[in-house]
């Protein structure tokens, strides 16, 4: 956390309904800043700007039992000269009317002097894009004075998206390796997918993918693949790893990098390594996968039977 206020509150705070809820331990996913600007006339400027961060999934220390996961939470955070009598989360529509999305009561003093809200908010799909657009405000009110705060969002602070790969082909994974193999019935090649369908953003934007061969040895990216979707299918040659790069990317942030490692081998090869129980014996493999290499390995014994 960012605020020092809320270092002295060793870590504990109250989240709107009473529940008792811990400061988080990981990064947020966007910075902003709420700058206030009075609204009745006669109001002194606010001395203190106002901040949020906003978590696509808050986990508030989740290895203790009881504690929520929050998604698309948004910390509000308002620091005021004073006591505070009132502050809320509003949307700014089309039309330029407000509509309230949540009242903040979350107020903390340390003395008479001044005071500071701190409240964690839920928001949909539709009001993430409305904090990137900048249309979420606060509205803070201190005895007679009234404020509005924009909430204005530091794009050089925002996190990419959480890149995943699956293979959508029949595969076996040898444990602890986390490297992948698939069977080429034909002792030459195979053809692989690659799925990034599973990928995660933060902030429910479309996404550009970039595929392409990773060279090992050089520790540096080969050749692009084509195709620029979330899915692509790749022709492996056996007995030569192949390493995949992917590069995802939405419109505000830096591009995610993640990697996945496939090899392809014939059924002989699979067969001795299965006789040698590095394979199935050892495999992260679910029960029908087993089969399914099973099935494989049986067939490939009788065509060496048949010779």
């Amino acid at each position: 956390m960012k605020n020092y206020l809320l270092n002295i509150m060793v870590g504990l705070m109250l989240l709107g309904g009473g529940q008792l809820m811990a400061q988080s331990l990981q990064s947020e996913d966007l910075i902003a800043e709420i700058d206030f600007v009075p609204v009745n006339d006669g109001a002194p400027a606010l001395p203190y700007s106002g901040s949020a961060y906003y978590y696509h999934r808050y986990d508030a220390l989740p290895t203790l039992p009881g504690f929520r996961v929050l998604t698309n939470a948004l910390q509000v955070y308002i620091p005021l000269p004073g006591m505070g009598t009132g502050t809320g989360l509003y949307q700014k529509l089309a039309n330029g009317q407000f509509t309230r999305i949540a009242v903040i009561t979350n107020r903390y003093s340390f003395d008479d002097v001044t005071s500071f809200y701190d409240q964690y908010i839920v928001l949909t799909p539709k009001q993430v894009g409305a904090l990137l657009t900048g249309d979420l405000y606060t509205k803070a009110d201190l005895g007679t004075n009234h404020y509005l705060g924009q909430i204005i969002p530091h794009f050089d602070s925002a996190t990419g998206p959480v890149p995943k790969i699956t293979l959508a082909s029949p595969v076996f994974e040898l444990y602890p390796l986390r490297n992948y193999f698939v069977v080429a019935p034909n002792s030459e090649y195979v053809t692989v997918t690659l799925d990034a369908s599973g990928t995660v953003d933060p902030f429910y934007l479309p996404l550009s993918y970039e595929w392409s061969e990773f060279d090992y040895e050089s520790n540096q990216q080969g050749a692009i693949l084509p195709g620029n979707s979330s899915k692509i299918s790749i022709q492996l040659m056996v007995g030569t790893p192949f390493i995949a790069q992917l590069s995802v990317n939405d419109p505000i942030s830096k591009p995610s990098l993640t990697y996945i490692q496939v090899q392809a081998l014939s059924p002989g090869d699979a067969l001795t390594w299965e006789r040698d129980r590095r394979v199935i014996g050892n495999a992260d493999l679910n029960v029908a996968l087993q089969q399914q290499l099973v099935a494989i390995l049986n067939r490939a014994i009788d065509n060496f039977d048949q010779g």
